[in-house]
């Protein structure tokens, strides 16, 4: 049955976000991989003009090692769904008023020649490397969020910063992409936005919904993410959403769009944010 058309207003329109998930080189321990990432490559990157002019904003997300491990490991359940994490360790967010923008930086010569030269040299695994442009659809939002004002680089990552879970979903077989944003956005959504609201400590829940028509080829094999922003632990993240009153429902809504939704893919991640206008 052909679902109502996506109710698209929820979109942002004014942004669009690129995602890039990287693999570290196997020769370089993951806290050395870590902190050369945050403290210099970062700042090769925010040093370009075409960084300053064209990005809105700049996050690093540090896959959790104890928490790659312990979830991969373990059985943890939402509902009636398992969890699988994928093997990555970050992942590179970047967000602009328009994906031409972000284009626009990725091919500039000095960011191919500075910063991709130096991440190829020193941290990341060329052939693994998969990205995706996606708009933002903002499902539920703190009053006391405060994006957008100046933030202070953590020392370490983990010590300080919010820790995001990362929910990466492919669309069930049959489904048109519009008929996906439709059960995810229009009916899904609805249905978690109440325990979202109640939930301690949640600073933001977004919908990433692959950009249509998108010069960046998706390779990440995803149709969308759920990005949820917490001011805590992970372990805080994933009690709460296990006593949701209805989580099983929510779960089992998943069937309506999700490929399998008896398992969830996660990346659980600390984020580093070093620019956000």
């Amino acid at each position: 049955m052909m679902a109502d058309p996506p109710n698209k207003s929820l979109l942002n329109n004014q942004r669009v976000r690129v995602l890039i998930f990287v693999q570290k080189k196997d020769d370089v321990p993951f806290e050395e991989w870590s902190r050369y990432w945050r403290d210099v490559h970062s700042k090769i990157f925010m040093d370009l003009e075409i960084t300053k002019k064209n990005i809105l904003k700049y996050e690093q997300l540090h896959v959790n090692q104890e928490w790659k491990e312990r979830l991969a490991e373990s059985h943890w359940n939402l509902g009636n769904s398992r969890l699988r994490v994928p093997d990555y360790d970050g992942v590179v967010v970047f967000e602009g008023e328009s994906l031409e923008k972000i284009t626009e930086v990725i091919q500039h010569p000095e960011y191919v020649e500075k910063v991709v030269g130096d991440g190829l040299s020193k941290l990341f695994k060329a052939d693994t490397i998969v990205q995706g442009a996606f708009d933002i659809a903002t499902i539920h939002e703190s009053p006391n969020d405060h994006s957008g004002d100046d933030v202070k680089l953590p020392k370490v990552p983990g010590m300080s910063g919010n820790t995001v879970l990362l929910t990466l979903i492919r669309k069930k077989d049959g489904l048109s992409q519009a008929e996906f944003i439709h059960y995810w956005l229009n009916v899904h959504a609805p249905l978690v936005k109440p325990s979202l609201a109640t939930t301690l400590q949640l600073i933001k829940h977004e919908q990433l919904h692959a950009h249509q028509g998108s010069v960046l080829q998706n390779t990440t094999g995803w149709d969308g993410i759920a990005v949820t922003v917490q001011g805590e632990s992970l372990t805080h993240v994933l009690s709460e959403f296990q006593k949701y009153d209805n989580l099983e429902t929510m779960t089992d809504n998943c069937d309506n769009f999700h490929h399998n939704y008896k398992q969830f893919e996660v990346l659980p991640c600390d984020a580093m944010t070093f620019i956000d206008r």
